[in-house]
């Protein structure tokens, strides 16, 4: 995330992360297992139409830039992850 970015973000905030992923349950509980010291307010998983991948959005909310740096730090690092917003 750009320095220009944290600028304009006022924390705390309520932030929705999405990660995109090969489709089996391990991937799932591994993007979950990032927010286990989060109060999730929404979790949404969402299948691709051919069934191969799943989208899991997480909305939490983030205390400041260096958890929300730490966030994706750790999504980054789940087996099976093709994309993250």
């Amino acid at each position: 995330m750009s320095e220009t970015m944290k600028e304009l973000m006022e924390f705390p905030v309520i932030y929705t992360f999405k990660a995109m992923g090969t489709n089996d349950r391990k991937f799932v509980n591994d993007i979950k297992r990032v927010f286990d010291s989060k109060t999730i307010d929404s979790l949404i998983e969402k299948p691709s139409s051919k069934g191969t991948y799943i989208s899991v959005s997480v909305t939490t909310e983030v205390a400041d830039y260096e958890e929300l740096q730490q966030i994706y730090m750790s999504i980054k690092n789940v087996a099976g992850l093709k994309y993250h917003l």
